[in-house]
């Protein structure tokens, strides 16, 4: 009998110990994902803050500027100005797809998210770049689950002052 009342023991010290370990992996998990999205957040918001400050140095900024003015079409620009607007457009939109991917898995914000799909909907308002938009996604660059989501997006019009941050005599 003491051998069974021994047995019972360490069974239920043994079950106990699995439970212990099951609710310090749960705590870890949660403690890893909460790592793990705020380094998403802070790497989304560093990769724009390096593209923001890669454009204000770029040689071409003023051709980019100047795709926000709603009174400029895409065909005012030399084939060697649309030739940047696409490169640079394709690297923001690029950069903007890789966080929707974030998004997806659950690892970059809701709010963040939502937030860069704004802002790109409101960029490709503007008719150079909603020409240089529908350009790209005639092409393989993007999956058809970011351009949806995009495409869905509620946007409202901005103003290139408000994009920019510029006051209405600054270009």
């Amino acid at each position: 009998m003491a051998w069974e009342a021994i047995a019972a023991i360490a069974e239920f010290i043994g079950a106990a110990g699995v439970i212990v370990s099951l609710l310090y992996l749960a705590y870890e998990v949660r403690r890893n994902t909460r790592i793990l999205r705020a380094d998403s957040n802070k790497d989304s918001a560093r990769s724009r803050s390096d593209f923001n400050q890669w454009l204000s140095q770029h040689p071409s900024r003023d051709v980019l500027l100047r795709s926000f003015n709603p009174d400029e079409s895409l065909e005012s620009f030399s084939e060697s100005d649309r030739q940047v607007l696409t490169l640079m457009f394709r690297s923001f939109a690029q950069l903007t797809e890789s966080e929707y991917f974030q998004f997806r898995a659950g690892i970059l914000e809701s709010a963040v998210w939502e937030a860069r799909r704004k802002t790109f909907r409101i960029l490709i308002d503007f008719p150079v770049t909603k020409a240089v938009w529908e350009n790209e996604t005639k092409m393989p660059v993007y999956t058809k689950e970011f351009l949806a989501s995009i495409e869905s997006t509620e946007h409202e019009a901005l103003s290139r002052e408000t994009i920019w941050g510029l006051s209405a005599g600054d270009t």
